[in-house]
């Protein structure tokens, strides 16, 4: 029960991630830099579209206790959580996983910029730069730590979700196996239509 209740939660959470995505570039929020963003935008609302999607059949998958449904989201939320997994691990470790991964985009925070156009107008010294980089180092690694942390429990969520479905499968397997064993051979069939009893 707890394992549908997950199943059910999942897809949930990740359709409301995947749409507020979506709804946030087709307004134009200017939450993401457009600069940033270029020719990947295109790609990126078209993918969460899909996954967006992909959720709603994976919360039917689980309503219905379909396995075929419930795959085809763990397939599709696979890819997010790797791609996420990736970016993620981008932002916090000091290597470029863009020269491995040429598919993540290279949204990456230049603590030197941020501390310059603060400092901008303000004459702070050469120590308070440095600090502020340092600072903004800090805080850079901590949301990107807290964020493998939602993504670490997502994998362990769409594992179970995973493994819910086969073992659902493999129910369903076993009762229709149990069904043709116990099904009655031709000849006690007709035995049993013609009212007699059928042989050992």
């Amino acid at each position: 029960m707890v394992k549908r209740s997950l199943a059910v939660t999942l897809p949930g959470l990740t359709f409301a991630a995947h749409a507020l995505v979506v709804s946030i570039l087709a307004l134009r929020v200017p939450f993401f830099n457009e600069d940033d963003i270029g020719d990947f935008e295109a790609w990126f609302s078209g993918y969460n579209l899909a996954a967006a999607g992909a959720s709603v059949i994976g919360l039917l998958g689980a309503v219905r206790m379909n396995y075929t449904l419930i795959s085809a989201y763990t397939l599709v939320h696979l890819t997010t959580l790797l791609l996420t997994t990736f970016i993620l691990l981008n932002v916090v470790l000091p290597l470029d996983l863009n020269t491995i991964v040429p598919l993540l985009p290279s949204w990456k925070f230049d603590v030197n910029d941020i501390c310059l156009e603060i400092d901008d107008g303000l004459g702070w010294d050469d120590d308070w730069l440095q600090q502020c980089r340092k600072n903004f180092t800090y805080v850079k690694v901590g949301l990107g730590c807290f964020g493998l942390t939602l993504v670490a429990a997502q994998w362990w969520a769409l594992v179970s979700v995973w493994r819910w479905g086969r073992q659902m499968q493999g129910h369903g397997s076993t009762e229709s196996r149990t069904d043709v064993e116990k099904a009655p051979r031709p000849e006690e069939a007709e035995s049993l239509y013609m009212g007699l009893e059928p042989k050992a």
